[in-house]
C-alpha cells in the first residue's frame, strides 16, 4: 500500500537521540530485537526521530543506509556501556563517533523569517541529508557523554532489558516503569523462593 505510513514499533522515551538509537536494540517477549533488521522500522524509527528532534529542515537525498546506522550505533553503545560503568571508552569508537560528526559540520546562520525578523539557521556545506542526521546523532552521543549528563548515564538493570537511559530523577533505576515493576517482581519471587527453601 502506496502512503500508508507505519509507526515504530520499539521503545522510543523521549530520551536523548544517542540513547534512541542505542535503544534501537531491545528485548520483547523474551528475545532480542533488532530493529534496524526491519526496512519499515528503521525509517519509521528515522521518521519518529527527525520530527522529534525538529531535523525536518534537512538537506534533500536518501536517509542514512542501515549499515551506516549499525555502525554508529555499534559505537554509540560501546560508548554508553563505558560511561554508564565508570569504564575507560574504546578509542575505535570514539574515531567512529568523531568521523560522523565530521561529515556533516554544521555552520551557525543568520536568516531571514518569513517576517523579515532575524532566525537562526544552520549550513551544512553540502552535506546530504544522510550525514546531517548521522552527525545529528553523533553530536548529541559526544554532547551527552561529556556534558554534566555523563554520570547519569546508565543502562536499565531489570531482568532482561538492554536499553539504555538518562537517570533524570534521582530514585529512577530503570528505563521504564514496566521494568522496575519486573524488578520488583523478580526480586520478591527470589525473596519468597529462598523463605520456601529454609
Amino acid at each position: 500500500m502506496r502512503g500508508v505510513t507505519i509507526a515504530y514499533s520499539g521503545p522510543l522515551r523521549d530520551e536523548r537521540l544517542a540513547i534512541e538509537l542505542h535503544n534501537t536494540v531491545y528485548a520483547a517477549g523474551g528475545a532480542g530485537v533488532d530493529a534496524l533488521d526491519d526496512p519499515a522500522q528503521t525509517g519509521a524509527w528515522l521518521a519518529a526521530i527527525a520530527a522529534r528532534e525538529e531535523l525536518a529542515e534537512l538537506p534533500d537525498g536518501p536517509e542514512p543506509s542501515v549499515g551506516e546506522l549499525r555502525g554508529l550505533r555499534t559505537a554509540v553503545r560501546s560508548l554508553v556501556a563505558s560511561v554508564a560503568d565508570g569504564a575507560a571508552i574504546d578509542a575505535e569508537a570514539a574515531a567512529v563517533v568523531n568521523a560522523t560528526c565530521a561529515a556533516a559540520p554544521g555552520v551557525l546562520r543568520l536568516e531571514l523569517g518569513p517576517d523579515r525578523r532575524p532566525v537562526r539557521g544552520t549550513a551544512f556545506g553540502g552535506a546530504t541529508r544522510s550525514d546531517v542526521l548521522l552527525a545529528a546523532i553523533a553530536a548529541d552521543a559526544v554532547d551527552l557523554l561529556t556534558g554534566p549528563l555523563r554520570d547519569e548515564v546508565r543502562v536499565c538493570g531489570a531482568p532482561g532489558c538492554v536499553l539504555a537511559f538518562v537517570k533524570t530523577h534521582p530514585r529512577r533505576s530503570w528505563c521504564s516503569n514496566g521494568c522496575g515493576n519486573r524488578a520488583r517482581q523478580a526480586r520478591h519471587y527470589h525473596r519468597v523462593r529462598g523463605e520456601q527453601e529454609t
